[in-house]
Order: C-alpha cells, then structure tokens, then sequence
C-alpha cells in the first residue's frame, strides 16, 4: 500500500495528522501507470489533472460506516520528483505543530 507505515515512516496511519484509518487510492493506466512521465515528473510539481485517476469516482474496499466527512480541501500538486521534495520537506515542522485538520 502506498504511503503506509506497513513499508516505510510516513503521515497515513498515524494519529498525528489525524490520518490513522487513511488510504492512498491509486489508479493506474493499462500500463499501471498513474501518470505519463514527462519533465514536470523529473523536475517540478505535477497537476491532478495529470494522473488517469482524477475525477474518478471512488467505490468503497469494504463496508462500513462514515462518521465524518470534510469537504472544499485544494486539490495539491503531486511531487514525483526529488526536487520537488525539497521545499515540502521543510514545510513539515508547521504542519507538525497545526497537528489534525478536522
């Protein structure tokens, strides 16, 4: 799964960011590709409208109950490249002290 502490150290499923039950949906092409690779995904920030997923709706992987919904968030830009890490990675001690957007 991606961004999941099931592989690596990241904000889903951490009570911090208020992220614990978070799932990443990913869809992909006939080629499992999420997107076409092009200069933006080597150097710079990526639209969502990029990605073959955005806009598409979402079916749920298993049943349940939906006890909160927050609705109006900007959709960002995605940073496939390492260069575009660099300015998020120092953005990250604010969003440690804001903690959960509820």
């Amino acid at each position: 799964m991606q961004n999941s502490p099931a592989n690596h150290i990241s904000s889903h499923g951490t009570h911090l960011f208020g992220t614990t039950y978070a799932i990443d949906f990913v869809a992909v092409d006939g080629r499992g590709l999420s997107a076409k690779r092009g200069w933006r995904s080597v150097l710079s920030t990526e639209p969502p409208a990029f990605f073959v997923g955005f806009g598409a709706p979402i079916l749920a992987p298993a049943s349940g109950i939906v006890v909160s919904v927050v609705d109006g968030e900007l959709d960002h830009k995605a940073r496939r490249s390492q260069l575009s890490l660099i300015p998020y990675a120092f953005s990250q001690a604010q969003r440690v002290r804001e903690g959960a957007r509820c």
